[in-house]
């Protein structure tokens, strides 16, 4: 849930620091982390899901380590 979301709830949480442009809650927030939080996701994906998995299963370590 967003900051803003809560606001309109009637919570007045202490807002993060540099969350708003200025501070100033009225302006709407930067979303500049979203290509690099895609780019982090998609590379986690690519090495711990496509690349540490073994492409044939029996080769597998049967035991969770």
């Amino acid at each position: 849930m967003s900051i803003i979301a809560i606001m309109k709830r009637g919570v007045n949480p202490e807002v993060p620091y540099n969350y708003f442009p200025q501070d100033n809650p009225v302006l709407p927030p930067r979303a500049t982390w979203r290509s690099h939080g895609n780019l982090l996701f998609s590379n986690w994906l690519n090495y711990y899901v496509y690349q540490i998995t073994p492409f044939d299963l029996r080769h597998m370590n049967p035991t969770l380590e």
